[in-house]
């Protein structure tokens, strides 16, 4: 392993000991932590011919040993991102939610269930993920709420539609101005009406 490169999987191995990693059997359980995994990647299904076979940096396990996350290490002069591909190979292939791609410096989390890779200061802890993988989103709550330009200023001042300084439009602005509220403009309205379409169509 190149030294710059080993570099960075001891500043790794750091903070999955920080986060309550277990790389090695200890008082608190057996390790939870597989390094060098090797993993089959099929690109067609059942073609052999086709299977690419890899190896998982790390692949993160949860309270009952099965895999839960898979961590991809790169060196401290490579940026994470350059992984992305391969990480998703690697997690597609072992059915496995959690992304996180590290060079020890900089740490990205991916969800590969719900968006891209986010920036993070510290990698996530086993009990995070478990609890984030039981949580299921109320797509139907997302769908039908309603949105339209008041809908953050009604958290502020349930009557304001009714309210005659904003019903007034000419006093309207003062009137906004001076309670602090925040009205969308339409193109954040049209965004998040985006939003619950894709939801309400499973993407």
């Amino acid at each position: 392993m190149a030294q710059k490169e080993a570099k960075a999987r001891l500043k790794i191995n750091m903070l999955l000991s920080d986060a309550g990693w277990r790389l090695l059997d200890d008082e608190n359980g057996p390790a939870n932590v597989d390094v060098e995994n090797k993993v089959d990647i099929e690109n067609s299904g059942d073609d052999f011919e086709n299977t690419r076979r890899g190896f998982v940096d790390y692949l993160l396990l949860d309270s009952n040993q099965k895999p839960i996350a898979i961590l991809e290490a790169k060196r401290e002069s490579i940026p994470p991102l350059s992984a992305k591909e391969q990480a998703r190979d690697y997690a597609n292939s072992l059915h496995i939610r959690y992304v996180i791609l590290s060079n020890g410096n900089t740490h990205y989390l991916w969800d590969m269930q719900f968006g891209n890779p986010e920036p993070i200061s510290s990698f996530p802890t086993l009990s995070s993920l478990e609890d984030e993988k039981k949580w299921v989103p109320d797509v139907d709550a997302l769908v039908n709420e309603n949105i339209s330009r008041t809908y953050i200023a009604e958290s502020q001042m349930p009557e304001i539609k009714t309210h005659p300084d904003y019903v007034n439009e000419d006093t309207r602005s003062e009137f906004l101005e001076k309670n602090k509220l925040k009205i969308l403009r339409n193109y954040q309205v049209n965004a998040i009406k985006a939003v619950q379409k894709s939801a309400q169509n499973g993407k």
